[in-house]
């Protein structure tokens, strides 16, 4: 019983923190591109001298 309560409490609790999770780590890839970018382009501009 208390099993299964405990579960139906992580199933519930799954479909409010999946879709966080999933923000969280869009956020974070994101921002990981966006540095990446920001590198490249002042490398280029660096190599370029622009």
């Amino acid at each position: 019983m208390v099993v299964a309560e405990i579960f139906d409490l992580a199933t519930k609790n799954l479909m409010f923190i999946a879709p966080a999770l999933l923000v969280f780590t869009a956020l974070a890839f994101s921002d990981a591109l966006a540095g990446g970018l920001v590198r490249l382009i002042k490398r280029a501009a660096k190599e370029f001298k622009i």
